[in-house]
């Protein structure tokens, strides 16, 4: 399954704000643009996610699911940032152990995002700690 990973951001937000025009403004789009990848969200992950109400959206109990798998995944990047070369007390040079964990912290932040939208489609096999644990073993 192929996810645009800015519709991973547009849906954080959305679980945040519970409404769509708010969500856009603090996006910086447009509410017709956040509305239209939601649709694409909806339509690729074949799921309603957020439930109209009177005062905005509500999450479904798959949304809730999600939201706590993308929370994790989000800090786990985060935590990982701090290990790049973006971290102002790492040195900035192009060492060949810089690039080489610059290609392993891209590694598995593929890795963190794919078993999140694993799990948004429903396909606990692969959950973010099964992820972890491949490239655990596959960096051994």
């Amino acid at each position: 399954m192929d996810i645009d990973l800015n519709l991973l951001r547009i849906f954080d937000i959305l679980y945040d704000e519970r409404n769509v025009t708010r969500a856009a403004a603090r996006l910086f789009l447009t509410q017709s643009a956040v509305s239209h990848a939601l649709a694409r969200l909806r339509h690729v992950l074949a799921d309603p996610l957020f439930m109209r109400i009177p005062s905005g959206l509500q999450p479904t109990e798959r949304d809730l699911i999600f939201i706590s798998a993308f929370t994790e995944a989000s800090a786990l990047l985060s935590a990982m940032d701090l290990l790049t070369d973006r971290h102002p007390l790492l040195p900035h040079d192009s060492t060949p152990l810089n690039r080489s964990l610059g290609r392993l912290l891209g590694f598995l932040s593929g890795c963190v995002v794919a078993a999140a939208a694993a799990s948004l489609a429903g396909d606990w096999a692969w959950s973010l700690p099964a992820a972890l644990a491949a490239v655990a073993i596959a960096v051994r």
